[in-house]
């Protein structure tokens, strides 16, 4: 660039520079001495080589996905604490029990949650009404909540369906026996059937969704109240693994 100076010579302009960008080593790869290594998980399924996409989510929990083969996993510490989670709903009842009454069998401490034997008719019977309750009564509350303008539902099913097949299977059968076993089992002839709910709802707070929490909570109820009435916990299991299955149904093939 050139500019005439104060004496009408020409003065030479100052040489623009060009911006230097830092640029970061690359989270994806490692480099040590001449040889570079592409960081990450490989995938169990694809074998080495195929690394796995880490996604985290709101609660902290870190996701793997593969993109060629679509498998995907957790982080195996956030599932550890889950099944500690779980094995706490179930030992501390029994536990509990215990310290009251130290001549308490295991044979009357499950009579005390509910698993009694009841007929296939009414197991049955009972089951539907109380699954048909339940589904028809999540209806409603999805309507009022459209109805507002609050539907964030779509963080938990983002996250149901996230989770690998195994997981699915394990909340389905184990979780929702743990679940019944200590909210319905062991808190509501201790706390009611109220306190109960709230603690239920208090459960669902990972997923980030007013509509599952407030939904946890109502739904809570009818599980305790119903159990309360018929005193079996065989019934709020079938009933409670069956508004599962067609929630997970659902949110498969209509989200």
């Amino acid at each position: 660039m050139v500019r005439k100076g104060k004496k009408g010579g020409e003065k030479k302009g100052k040489k623009t520079r060009k911006k230097t960008v830092s640029v970061k080593k690359s989270a994806f790869y490692k480099v040590s001495g001449d040889s570079v290594e592409r960081s990450g998980k490989d995938c169990p399924k694809c074998g080495a080589g195929v690394k796995m996409g880490a996604h985290k989510g709101n609660d902290g929990r870190t996701r793997y996905s593969c993109g060629k083969c679509g498998m995907t996993t957790w982080e195996w510490r956030w599932l550890f604490i889950d099944y500690l989670l779980d094995l706490f709903l179930f030992v501390f009842p029994i536990y509990f029990l215990y310290l009251i009454n130290r001549k308490l069998k295991l044979k009357e401490i499950i009579s005390d949650f509910g698993l009694k034997k009841i007929s296939f008719k009414n197991l049955t019977k009972h089951s539907l009404i109380l699954y048909c309750s339940i589904f028809v009564i999540s209806i409603l509350l999805s309507l009022v909540f459209t109805m507002v303008g609050l539907q964030d539902l779509e963080l938990v099913s983002s996250k149901i369906l996230a989770f690998p097949f195994y997981y699915v299977l394990y909340l389905f059968i184990v979780r929702v026996f743990l679940e019944e076993w200590f909210f319905r089992g062991f808190l509501v002839k201790r706390i009611g059937v109220i306190l109960s709910s709230l603690v239920f709802a208090a459960g669902h707070l990972a997923y980030g969704s007013i509509v599952e929490v407030v939904g946890a909570f109502v739904l809570g109820m009818v599980l305790a109240y119903y159990f309360k009435r018929t005193g079996n916990l065989w019934i709020n299991i079938v009933a409670h693994l069956l508004y599962n299955f067609s929630a997970y149904v659902l949110i498969l093939f209509f989200v």
